[in-house]
């Protein structure tokens, strides 16, 4: 299609950061009474940004700094690996990834990579 992008780097690790990033936003919203989940892409002059919001329970200000550590994780069942392997992805693709959270109201995880 002509509007229609290519990033740089592996269709694997793309797809593996935003299997992360979606998988922990599912995990967010368990205990909210209606979860809601939104994936969007738009192109910024060379750059895919991606941003993966949800309405789950938030991050405190004080572990945001905390979650792209190895083996740090807010889950009761988590390795803390997703987001560490996400922005190795992102960094290793000439990108970045960021996060805004608000305790009780959710997260917005922002990916930029480099497009072709």
């Amino acid at each position: 299609p002509d509007d229609a992008v290519t990033m740089l780097g592996s269709k694997q690790h793309v797809t593996r950061a935003l299997n992360n990033l979606i998988s922990n936003a599912v995990d967010a919203t368990k205990e909210v009474d209606v979860p809601t989940i939104h994936a969007t892409i738009e192109c910024v002059s060379n750059r895919a940004v991606i941003r993966v919001r949800d309405n789950g329970v938030g991050i405190e200000p004080d572990r945001i700094e905390d979650i792209f550590q190895p083996r740090f994780t807010l889950k009761k069942h988590g390795t803390g690996l997703g987001l560490t392997i996400t922005q190795s992805i992102a960094h290793q693709l000439g990108g970045s990834i960021s996060v805004e959270s608000k305790v009780g109201s959710g997260s917005v995880f922002t990916l930029s990579l480099p497009i072709s």
